[in-house]
């Protein structure tokens, strides 16, 4: 089905649904590098933002991440609290994927607790679901859990089965850590058969995965203690725009005083508040992968605006902020709570768009910017007017990586640039499509 586009009839409400989205997604990357009390404070966050929506399958997917945080922390109590309401939500929408994920983290909760019996019943509910979204890779972390119950149970040969077939699903998936610990259970069931040749050679490969993986965790550390040192530049930064936007101080100020506060500052623009190049990418994968998972496509604009630096280079940089700010909330309206515009440089910004049907659903949205982002603007009791050149790349259909999508995505945008402006492309497509009717004038 294809989305609508419609124009918010609440500000309020969409920025609050958005709020949910990334504090969401944060979380997420969080919890995948195992930062877990971060990624639970994030998640708590979204969780009582959209407390007063409707918003079902995004709030069953948040308490199921909610719950796996519990989890990991020890509070089973909280986790199956958590789990067990996000599978009443999903049941009532008919959402499998997060009613797959929630059994799944009950399962991991009676095995905790010793009760192998109701966990081994629980994975098997997950697994069903699994079987129907054909999704192989959370089918093999299934398979694995399932696996380790029969091994503790005594049943080597069942053990040995599942763990076979976890490595045949997670070598053709490429999931390094599933494969691994594959090895690992592979070792533990042959050196209780009493093959001590099978044994040593799955010990020696699961070692051999080990010693890369703190490789890795090293060159992580390395990276988050890089991150932290922009973290303090950009902060220190911020102090030159202090006079210029008394908002801006305000913010600065508690940003240096709160550790949450630093984050987000170096996650965001600075001026406009949207997210910037950096956190575009941690969310574009995230995007690209929830994609790939449920074959969905994801739709990526790279907007750049025609006719800003006479605005700028005429009435001075105070004037063009104003329209850069004035820009970035008319793009917030315009687009769905559920996807994501961003600040990448000077006049340039991006929007994914999230689970698009086809290209005349993009095409729609490109219009929809170039019709009511053109708008005249008044700044400083000036009327001025921007136009805008967008290059628009699908995925998974103009490439597999972020690098890819974007690039192809900034290159229809120059093709558009050097035409006729105020247009859009497609990557894939030669046409340029004009919104006609708009003439597009710097000031007057």
């Amino acid at each position: 089905m294809s989305p609508a586009w419609p124009r918010r009839s609440s500000t309020e409400v969409g920025d609050s649904l958005r709020e949910a989205v990334t504090l969401s997604n944060l979380g997420e990357v969080c919890l995948e590098f195992g930062e877990v009390k971060e990624a639970l404070d994030y998640l708590l966050r979204s969780y009582e933002t959209l407390l007063n929506n409707d918003e079902g399958e995004l709030v069953a997917n948040i308490m199921v991440s909610v719950g796996k945080a519990y989890q990991r922390l020890g509070n089973g109590s909280l986790a199956r609290d958590f789990a067990e309401k996000a599978i009443a939500i999903a049941m009532k929408d008919g959402n499998l994927l997060t009613q797959s994920q929630a059994w799944h983290l009950l399962g991991l909760i009676s095995f905790a607790d010793n009760s192998l019996e109701i966990a081994e019943s629980q994975y098997g509910k997950a697994l069903g679901f699994c079987e129907l979204l054909k999704n192989e890779r959370e089918r093999a972390a299934l398979l694995l859990d399932l696996g380790a119950i029969h091994a503790l149970k005594g049943d080597m040969d069942q053990a040995l089965d599942r763990f076979s077939v976890v490595l045949t699903i997670a070598e053709d998936c490429g999931a390094k850590r599933l494969v691994n610990t594959a090895y690992k259970g592979l070792s533990g069931v042959y050196e209780t058969k009493g093959d001590f040749r099978k044994a040593l050679d799955y010990h020696k490969r699961f070692s051999r995965f080990e010693r890369e993986s703190l490789s890795e965790d090293a060159g992580r550390k390395i990276k988050d203690i890089t991150v932290r040192y922009e973290v303090e530049e950009s902060s220190r930064e911020s102090e030159k725009y202090r006079l210029r936007n008394i908002e801006l101080k305000e913010k600065t100020d508690a940003l240096e005083s709160d550790k949450a506060g630093i984050t987000h500052l170096a996650n965001h623009d600075q001026l406009t508040g949207l997210p910037n190049r950096r956190l575009l990418l941690e969310l574009l994968k995230k995007t690209f992968d929830i994609a790939r998972r449920n074959g969905t496509k994801v739709g990526i604009l790279y907007i750049d605006l025609d006719n800003f630096k006479p605005i700028n280079d005429q009435y001075g940089h105070s004037a063009g902020d104003l329209t850069l700010v004035a820009i970035s909330a008319r793009l917030r309206v315009i687009l769905r709570a559920s996807d994501t515009v961003a600040r990448v440089s000077g006049d340039e910004f991006v929007a994914v768009l999230t689970t698009v049907g086809d290209d005349e659903d993009v095409a729609i949205a490109a219009r929809k910017i170039i019709e009511e982002c053109g708008q005249p603007l008044l700044i400083e009791d000036r009327q001025c007017q921007v136009g805008f050149s967008i290059g628009i790349a699908m995925y998974p259909d103009d490439g597999d990586s972020i690098e890819l999508i974007v690039n192809a995505a900034d290159e229809a945008m120059y093709r558009v640039k050097r035409g006729a402006k105020n247009g859009y492309a497609f990557a894939h497509d030669s046409q340029i499509g004009v919104e006609q009717g708009l003439p597009v004038r710097p000031h007057r």
